[in-house]
């Protein structure tokens, strides 16, 4: 499921779903539309905007408000430029499930933090100082983390079962808001983690192989900047479980069809922010903030193809551009490129695609996939395992897009 340049968040997910085992069935199945245009072989995809279904399972619910959190998740590149690449902490970006927190944190802290199933949802931003490719096993690694409840009693408890485990290394932090050690995340290596609940949130942030004193300012320093940004959450924690399937109908322009877990949810469906994206995206933090910014990227919406809302038609070229074209000064990401260019689309303007090899399933494979644009939207499709359902992917986007505003 890998992107162009590594701008995907589903190679967190599917090695999520090796890890776990979890059965997995895929909704949105495409059926024929007949009204899609003649001229363009679109294999069955839906051609015109469609209506986004209601999530109706209690862990997909939790997906999107997790991602709502992640836009409001101060990432830990935002405090020290140098953690600025993807780091293997983060299992998943969000934690929707009592599966997903088990994964990320172990079976007794996940029942910790679950607070009896009353957590509303949860994301981590992990960042490393290198790249996977030169990341040694003392390189530093920092991690931050938000969850919400649906009450401050709730968090509270939450904070009770952590203080029931055995504590890591280290004291708490000086200063509001008043913070604790938790236990060390084993599952992924975080020997130093200070927790502070905030009204009816927990926040986390997490660290290896980063002295003492270093991690004790830089965890100061975030707590100073993401307990203001909790004010810019409008939402109660009953609205998060309540929000829209779609936002501004980027949803309805995407291509159906996503991995359903065996928990109930659909990581890889929902709409972000750039900064949401960010979090949960491989690579390099910093890259995709800066290209995001300069095209005036401001929504993404991610189901079997991925649309982004940029600022203008010249916003949309220029992230193209630059997602699939070196750029100087520009580090993309820290994989190997192994694409080759694939022949587009007929009759699909501003279409591209290509080949790669991709072992997120498992053993090396070739897969398919294409990008256009279409306006102010930049259109990924889905990594697939034939160069015609590539393209009739990005036909269908194509006309999926083309009357948008």
């Amino acid at each position: 499921m890998r992107r162009f340049r590594g701008s995907r968040l589903a190679v967190l997910l599917t090695t999520a779903l090796t890890v776990t085992g979890c059965a997995t069935v895929v909704d949105g199945t495409a059926q024929p539309d007949p009204s899609a245009a003649v001229r363009l072989d679109t294999g069955g995809y839906p051609t015109a905007p469609r209506q986004v279904p209601e999530r109706t399972d209690p862990n997909d619910r939790r997906v999107q408000a997790s991602y709502e959190l992640s836009g409001h998740l101060i990432a830990p590149t935002e405090i020290d430029a140098a953690y600025d690449w993807l780091a293997s902490d983060a299992r998943t970006p969000v934690f929707p499930s009592l599966i997903g927190l088990t994964l990320q944190f172990g079976d007794f802290p996940a029942t910790a933090l679950s607070a009896g199933d009353t957590f509303v949802g949860g994301a981590i931003s992990a960042r490393q100082t290198e790249a996977h490719g030169t990341a040694k096993a003392d390189t530093p690694r920092m991690s931050t983390m938000l969850f919400r409840y649906r009450s401050a009693e709730n968090a509270a408890g939450a904070v009770r079962g952590l203080k029931s485990l055995p504590a890591g290394t280290g004291s708490p932090l000086v200063g509001p808001p008043e913070s604790f050690i938790g236990p060390a995340i084993d599952t992924v290596g975080l020997t130093t983690v200070w927790w502070a609940a905030v009204g009816d949130y927990l926040l986390g942030v997490g660290f290896a192989s980063v002295p003492d004193a270093d991690a004790r300012g830089l965890a100061t320093r975030w707590m100073d900047r993401q307990v203001p940004e909790l004010a810019k959450i409008t939402e109660s924690a009953q609205q998060l479980l309540e929000l829209p399937p779609d936002r501004d109908g980027v949803m309805s322009l995407t291509v159906p069809g996503t991995t359903r877990f065996q928990d109930g949810t659909q990581l890889t469906l929902g709409y972000l922010t750039p900064r949401a994206w960010g979090n949960s995206a491989n690579g390099r933090w910093s890259t995709k903030a800066a290209l995001f910014e300069r095209a005036g990227v401001d929504l993404i919406g991610s189901a079997a193809s991925i649309v982004y809302r940029t600022r203008d038609a010249a916003g949309a070229r220029y992230l193209s551009d630059a997602l699939n074209t070196p750029q100087p000064g520009i580090e993309l990401s820290n994989e190997t490129d192994d694409q080759v260019v694939a022949a587009a689309p007929s009759g699909v303007p501003d279409a591209r695609c290509s080949s790669s090899t991709t072992r997120v399933t498992g053993d090396p494979r070739k897969a398919y996939s294409c990008a256009l644009i279409v306006g102010r939207y930049y259109i990924q499709t889905d990594l697939v395992s034939t160069l015609t359902q590539a393209q009739q992917q990005a036909a269908a986007s194509y006309l999926l897009v083309k009357d948008a505003k």
